[in-house]
């Protein structure tokens, strides 16, 4: 049985963090299974959601590994990024798979999903790590009119 539990979180102070994400591990650790925290960094700000323009230049996100106890660990094969809207946020990874650099598309939004491998118990267990891109159109910068002919356009005389 898989359990997926998706928060966002916007300008905690980081001893409340860690006490979620401890309160967490105790709730969904299994066996000594790891959790793993996708975290978007635009401009200084930390989330695991986030909102940006499509002129938007400048978006990372790091993934942050850990072990039942809270404590950051690393995964045991390189984590793999994905998103599920290339047309929204195209994901560049590091070469080490803990951070990613991204190229902003057009409007709407993108699941990134990164996924570390633990093996220590022998069996491969995926940890699976999610956050959402949502990008919004830029401002004007440019008019455009339309012309028909027939009947009145909808709310004109």
């Amino acid at each position: 049985m898989k359990n997926d539990l998706a928060l966002t979180f916007k300008n905690l102070p980081p001893k409340t963090f860690s006490d979620i994400i401890e309160v967490l591990q105790e709730a969904y650790a299994v066996g000594g299974a790891s959790v793993a925290v996708l975290l978007f960094n635009l401009k200084g700000e930390v989330v695991g959601e986030i909102t940006v323009s499509d002129t938007e230049t400048n978006l990372s996100a790091t993934v942050t590994a850990l072990d039942a106890e809270g404590h950051e660990t690393t995964f045991d094969d390189v984590p793999t990024w994905e998103s599920s809207d290339e047309g929204v946020a195209v994901v560049h990874p590091s070469e080490d798979g803990y951070s990613a650099t991204f190229d902003i598309g057009g409007p709407g939004s993108a699941v990134i999903t990164v996924t570390g491998v633990e093996n220590s118990s022998g069996e491969n267990v995926d940890i699976v790590s999610v956050g959402t891109i949502t990008v919004t159109p830029g401002d004007a910068t440019v008019g455009s009119v339309e012309f028909s002919t027939g009947a009145p356009a909808e709310g004109t005389q």
